[in-house]
């Protein structure tokens, strides 16, 4: 009898079956309709959990959000075990005919009837050693993080912004900084400098960052709120190699030297010799970052120091950063989260 089995799988290049199958169909992210059919999937598995959020279940959403492949396909049974070999591979998900999703080990991960939930959710290999490393990293700082914390993305998820889109976003937030700073310290507007040493900058701010720009008298926090954009800058400094080592996130960054590692040279030159760092030191940053941001959201939650003098403005923005950098919910930088 052959079995009816919907593979969601979170790799970007995901192997095909290599086992006797019958392919339905194969999506990924260029097609339109996946986007709301995971939505939807979201809201099933949401609705038979119990509509209670817990650890299991925001792991589960998470996967599901982070899929880039889907696969429908027909098995015979005698095939299974070669199934489930490779939903390990692809790092996948199982939606089946009775309305179960399963593990790769073929447990339940969630059910709209009886039935325990035993299952685990996937993450790929480096995710998962990423996690325990930064976990031993955070304990030796005295930095207490949660356990139930899911790993981020691994290399074979990530899908990188471009060196060129990152080297033009950084820019975009050089010169909302610096006028934002120039505006904080009463030292005038400007602007028209801005524009004169960055002249493709206009052309490469965000909505919001176009309204900051254009405002003749932002409100203050608006300034404030733009000066910490230096963080963000350095940080996306950073991952094109411009800034040899990214220190713990407990003081600020030097201003005039992220500003001079642009200024350099002219802007279209910064921009075509732009390089990204490889994937896996910028997941490996981006562990970090969202573990420090927990820590520190927890920390004043409960009304407690934050810890390892650590600063919040800081992991705040490199958090920003980082998760517009590899794509997180496909957000561009205005509507950026970062969750933790």
């Amino acid at each position: 009898m052959a079995l009816l089995l919907n593979v969601y799988s979170t790799l970007h290049t995901p192997s095909a079956p290599a086992f006797p199958h019958r392919l339905n169909h194969r999506r990924d992210r260029s097609d339109p309709e996946l986007k709301p059919h995971l939505n939807g999937f979201q809201g099933y598995v949401y609705e038979k959990s119990g509509s209670q959020m817990t650890a299991h279940l925001y792991h589960l959403l998470q996967h599901i959000g982070r899929v880039q492949t889907q696969f429908s396909l027909e098995i015979e049974e005698e095939n299974t075990d070669a199934f489930f070999d490779w939903m390990r591979q692809v790092n996948g998900i199982c939606f089946c005919n009775d309305g179960s999703v399963i593990s790769p080990e073929g447990e339940l991960l969630a059910t709209p009837g009886e039935g325990d939930i035993t299952g685990s959710v996937p993450y790929p290999a480096d995710a998962l050693a990423r996690k325990a490393s930064n976990d031993a990293y955070c304990q030796k700082l005295g930095v207490r993080v949660a356990n139930s914390l899911p790993p981020v993305m691994g290399e074979g998820e990530a899908v990188l912004r471009s060196a060129k889109e990152v080297a033009e976003r950084c820019v975009a937030l050089l010169s909302v900084a610096a006028r934002a700073l120039s505006l904080s310290q009463d030292e005038g507007d400007n602007i028209e400098n801005i524009y004169s040493r960055l002249p493709l900058a206009a052309s490469l701010l965000s909505p919001e960052e176009a309204c900051f720009m254009a405002e003749p008298s932002p409100q203050e926090q608006d300034v404030i709120n733009a000066v910490w954009r230096y963080e963000a800058l350095a940080l996306l400094l950073w991952s094109l190699g411009k800034i040899d080592k990214l220190s713990l996130p407990t003081e600020i960054c030097d201003v005039d030297g992220v500003t001079d590692l642009i200024l350099a040279e002219d802007t279209q030159s910064f921009i075509d010799a732009a390089r990204l760092r490889p994937a896996d030191e910028i997941l490996d940053a981006l562990d970090l970052c969202y573990r420090l941001h927990w820590a520190i959201r927890e920390a004043g939650q409960r009304g407690e120091d934050i810890p390892a003098n650590l600063s919040g403005s800081v992991i705040s923005e490199r958090h920003h950063a980082l998760n517009w950098l590899v794509r997180f919910e496909d957000a561009e930088w205005d509507e950026v989260d970062t969750p933790a």
